[in-house]
């Protein structure tokens, strides 16, 4: 073959493939990517003040996936891929490359125009620690524990691109509403309990996290009489308790009863070895002291239930607010023995581990006009109505208190 046909041969291949190459370019500039401002979940939305978007824990562990409604001026040659960073600019090849910041969450290639892009949360937080190594796809249970803290929510953000191969060609498209937190809150300490009819009267200390909006309270036996078959604990707006990472830290002993209680008296714990707190390795040790046998009196105390890491849904027992330092384990059967302990949970619905748990047994409450009533007296509409019925010592004796009471009070005016 003569020189000049090659030249020839050679120009025509490179010209063709400019040409294909600006082709492409044209088409490429032209297209573009947008997100719905609504984001959804896979699976229904907790409430408004657990920010329902953010990433918790039990997000992770069900996989509750953020789903995003996307939608390209035309369908695409190239890849959809999602990345994710904290403070990183993600179309930047460099902080999408080895040693940078973002990690991929989602690679597809599209074949229609408007679609879901769901994106598993699992995918997410495997790469916080780790986005350089991350590969799409490798996510799993294990990423999701982040022990027990109160670090609160940190940001993130979506970066939605058309890539060919590792170049931008067209968005980002940026959703930086993202969150996560799977850190659990640390149980509230200094517990204690007092009675009243069909309920247990439940006291704390300060908390011991500024991150929460609310705590939980779960009795055994459980309320209503119940038996103890529950469902998940997530058929409610909190979420769930689940698996405990044994190496968080070691398990304190099992709290003893405490003191008999007076009326309206509190009954603190006495449990025989305190929680070890988490090292850095994860390594604290639970207390050795002797356990107490659980009293006669209360068979449910200490709670063999309580101390298991999840809990079945039926056995919550109350709940109460942020600011809350008491509340009321209610619904319970009076004269029947409960052990309660308490969980908190965070501003994005981290429900964490149980409390020490205290000892209390509802009982009947009986005040003056009870008291009156029982004894075979015949009150309405405010006043006494004395019937012919002879009236018995505790008749005589209700009856004297109440007139003492009229006196004192006609003597005050």
């Amino acid at each position: 073959m003569s020189l000049v046909p090659a030249l020839r041969l050679f120009f025509g291949a490179a010209l063709a493939a400019l040409l294909l190459f600006g082709a492409r370019s044209a088409e490429a500039q032209g297209l573009t990517i947008s997100i719905a401002p609504t984001v959804e979940r896979s699976l229904p939305l907790r409430n408004q003040n657990q920010k329902p978007l953010a990433i918790n824990y039990q997000d992770c562990l069900r996989d509750n996936k953020l789903r995003f409604a996307v939608t390209l001026s035309a369908v695409p040659d190239s890849t959809l891929e999602v990345w994710v960073g904290a403070s990183a600019n993600c179309s930047d090849e460099v902080e999408r490359e080895t040693g940078g910041d973002c990690w991929r969450v989602y690679q597809q290639t599209p074949d229609r125009t408007i679609f879901d892009v769901e994106i598993s949360p699992r995918e997410v937080i495997a790469g916080i620690d780790n986005p350089d190594t991350h590969v799409t796809g490798s996510g799993s249970v294990a990423d999701c524990e982040g022990g027990v803290g109160s670090g609160g929510a940190n940001t993130l953000s979506f970066y939605f691109m058309l890539m060919e191969p590792d170049r931008v060609v067209a968005g980002p498209a940026i959703w930086d509403k993202g969150e996560y937190d799977v850190q659990r809150p640390p149980p509230p300490s200094g517990i204690s309990s007092g009675v009243g009819e069909n309920r247990v009267i439940i006291k704390w200390g300060s908390a011991r996290s500024s991150d929460r909006s609310g705590y939980q309270f779960f009795c055994d036996p459980p309320p209503g009489g119940q038996s103890a078959a529950g469902g998940d604990a997530g058929d409610t707006d909190f979420t769930p308790l689940q698996a405990l990472d044994s190496g968080l830290g070691g398990a304190g002993g099992t709290s003893g009863a405490g003191g008999t209680s007076g009326a309206g008296g509190f009954a603190g714990s006495s449990g025989s070895g305190a929680g070890g707190d988490a090292g850095e390795d994860g390594g604290g040790e639970g207390g050795t002291g002797a356990v107490p046998d659980a009293p006669e009196d209360n068979p449910n105390c200490p709670s063999s239930v309580l101390t298991v890491p999840n809990p079945p849904a039926a056995y919550r027992c109350g709940r109460a607010g942020e600011n809350a330092n008491e509340g009321e384990a209610s619904s319970l059967v009076n004269d029947r023995p409960y052990a309660v302990a308490v969980a908190a949970i965070d501003s994005v619905g981290n429900v964490g581990p149980l409390s020490e748990i205290v000892c209390g047994t509802p009982r009947p409450v009986t005040d003056f006009f009870e008291a009156y009533r029982e004894a075979g007296g015949d009150a309405g509409g405010g006043f006494c109505a004395m019937g012919h019925a002879p009236a018995s010592g505790a008749l005589v004796f209700v009856l004297g208190a109440l007139v003492m009471w009229m006196v004192r009070r006609r003597r005050a005016r």
